[in-house]
């Protein structure tokens, strides 16, 4: 017989024995959020944030979810002020299908393996400028000198915008993803980030057509198969997708290695641990901490009633640590091989198109690194600390030097 998960009385804890913690608000430690999702899959899988509102914790649970677009919904995905969004103004993570089909097989040329392969290149190429400039004063800010410059780059290239404007891009996404799942859509940084796509918009809409994402949406507008108010949307999700994220999971992996020095040693002896190396980097940071569905239908989760209509907060973070499927999984391990189990692409239709180039991004970086720099270490006096977001998960900054 299934349960009906009912909410917390104000101010009391959604899971016993732990203090009143909201785990859609920005600001506690990893630690915390660590030890309130471990309570939570033991004693609590499925928990009322609010009333009509769950987060679901255990791996089989969220990835069950994942892969059941027909149950659970995507519409109003971006943030949690539901699904009455503007058509013209969602992003291809608020659709289902058969809408979303044909927007994934739209994008995916561009991220292909084919494509990324190509673009191979000039990532190493760009990589290599990022830390030639650093090489000198031995001393490097690894995300704000490499990471996030080479993420925003790399994708600002493939849309089809103006590297140049990569940074000024990069800074209204962050305070867009900083805000989510609260609504976004009044803050300014979304508004001059939607200014700006349309002006780009508007502008390739008479120019020659390029060999870049932009240039294939606006084919698709031409024949009347997308909205030309769509474009800009799609264009922010690539964007917002492939930035930061990636720059996270390449600061908390090169960390890893570093913070525990035995790590990096063993790496520089075995280069051919690379791939599990790359495959945990990106199940411990989980860049991306939750994603949200809602119940097409009535239904149950591991056991618990969810009418419908209920919205879900899928916890990527707290599947990525649970025990039934990895030993030890708050530990950054050498030795499990490459797994690629982990939901830090998520799963099922809406699995990041980008994975294959973000696999490539923390391949160029980290192999770059430790081709030049062998001796590199954590800068003397570093302390980690993390990005202020609900949906994010990464360091601030990263010290290091050789």
């Amino acid at each position: 017989m299934s349960r009906r998960v009912e909410p917390a009385p104000k101010g009391a804890p959604a899971v016993e024995g732990l203090p009143p913690f909201d785990p859609l608000e920005a600001g506690p430690t990893r630690e915390a959020h660590a030890t309130y999702l471990r309570q939570a899959r033991r004693h609590r899988p499925i928990f009322a944030v609010e009333p009509g509102l769950l987060m679901v914790t255990r791996y089989e649970d969220v990835r069950s979810v994942l892969l059941d677009p027909a149950t659970y919904s995507s519409a109003g995905n971006f943030t949690l002020e539901g699904p009455d969004v503007d058509p013209e103004q969602r992003l291809i993570l608020q659709f289902d299908p058969p809408r979303h089909t044909y927007l994934r097989r739209l994008e995916l040329s561009a991220f292909a393996r084919g494509s990324i392969r190509d673009a191979r290149r000039w990532v190493d190429e760009r990589v290599a400028h990022l830390i030639e400039q650093a090489r000198e004063r031995a001393s490097l800010e690894v995300m704000s000198e490499l990471a996030l410059p080479l993420t925003t780059h790399v994708i600002a290239r493939l849309v089809g915008l103006a590297v140049e404007d990569a940074k000024e891009l990069a800074g209204w996404v962050s305070d867009v993803s900083a805000h989510r799942p609260r609504p976004v859509y009044d803050l300014p940084s979304w508004h001059e980030l939607s200014a700006y796509l349309h002006r780009e918009v508007e502008r390739r809409a008479h120019e020659p057509a390029r060999d870049d994402m932009m240039s294939r949406f606006c084919r698709a507008a031409d024949a009347g198969e997308l909205g030309w108010e769509e474009i800009p949307f799609h264009v922010c999700q690539l964007f917002t997708a492939g930035t930061e994220t990636t720059a996270y999971t390449i600061g908390m992996t090169l960390f890893k290695l570093l913070d525990d020095r035995s790590r990096w040693e063993r790496w520089l002896t075995e280069p051919e641990l690379f791939p599990a190396i790359r495959e945990e980097g990106l199940r411990y940071t989980t860049a991306i901490r939750i994603d949200l569905r809602s119940a097409a239908t009535d239904t149950e989760i591991g056991g618990f009633e969810v009418p419908t209509g209920t919205r879900l907060v899928l916890s990527l973070e707290s599947a990525n640590r649970d025990e039934t499927v990895w030993s030890e999984p708050d530990r950054f391990g050498l030795d499990r091989g490459i797994d690629h189990r982990h939901l830090a692409f998520g799963a099922g239709i809406h699995q990041c198109l980008g994975a294959h180039l973000a696999r490539t991004e923390i391949e160029s970086v980290l192999v770059a690194l430790r081709d030049r720099f062998p001796t590199l270490t954590l800068a003397p006096g570093y302390e980690p600390s993390l990005v202020h977001s609900s949906v994010l998960n990464g360091l601030e900054r990263l010290d290091v030097t050789w």
